[in-house]
């Protein structure tokens, strides 16, 4: 997936005056699980709100709603396992 890049504030990334475009897959993982429903104005489903199950349980809702947020967004998911350190997703573009 090619895409406009962000830089780490979520910037768009400029280099030379230019707007960076490049692989971008793991750029829209990372921008699903932190934008909360109703962000996205086109799409106010979309997002899981990574934030509001901080310092809260992680279950299976949580995981559940990943799944279903990145299939909606056109990733097969080979792997997503939720630890107490992090997320691990391994998935690719259809």
């Amino acid at each position: 997936m090619k895409d406009i890049l962000l830089n780490p504030e979520s910037n768009l990334l400029i280099e030379n005056g230019d707007w960076q475009s490049g692989d971008s897959h793991h750029q829209h993982i990372e921008l699903l699980l932190t934008s909360l429903p109703g962000e996205w104005k086109e799409n106010p489903e979309t997002g899981v709100g990574l934030s509001l199950s901080q310092k809260g349980v992680i279950d299976g809702f949580i995981k559940r709603t990943i799944a279903v947020q990145l299939e909606a967004d056109g990733f097969k998911i080979d792997h997503l396992h939720i630890t107490e350190k992090g997320i691990i997703i391994d998935a690719k573009p259809l």
